[in-house]
């Protein structure tokens, strides 16, 4: 199942997470349903007390080579190109991936063991040079 999880921002300054969190298994095998939000600061913590934010950036389900989750807004290195992770048409992808028909490709499509992320949008602009400013 696809994991619902958001980075969260505020000014575009990353100040947690949030995830969906639809219930558990019971030692006994049945299922408990307690679907909420959880909110954490590092990640690593989760609890159900919001975190105050302006913006999010949905996370893509995926991880680069190194294991780091990746979501919109962050900047990915590849053999071929240092791009940034946007949702068009339905998928996650990258600015110079699409098909000469515009169609993007999937990150998936470009192996993401391949794929780093080597930093985002927000904290790390220049990254992208001058074609971004």
């Amino acid at each position: 199942m696809r994991e619902i999880k958001f980075r969260l921002r505020d000014h575009n300054e990353i100040v947690g997470y949030e995830k969906w969190y639809s219930g558990s298994w019971s030692p006994e095998g049945y299922w408990i349903a307690r679907p909420c939000w959880l909110y954490s600061k590092d990640g690593e913590s989760w609890n159900p007390t919001p975190i105050s934010y302006t913006d999010k950036d949905q996370f893509t389900d995926l991880k680069d080579y190194k294991q780091k989750e990746i979501y919109e807004g962050d900047i990915v290195d590849c053999d071929a190109f240092t791009d940034v992770v946007i949702f068009k048409l339905g998928i996650f992808t990258t600015e110079r991936s699409g098909h000469s028909d515009n169609t993007p490709q999937g990150l998936w499509e470009h192996g993401r063991l391949n794929l780093e992320v080597i930093g985002n949008i927000y904290d790390n602009p220049e990254l992208l040079g001058e074609r971004r400013r």
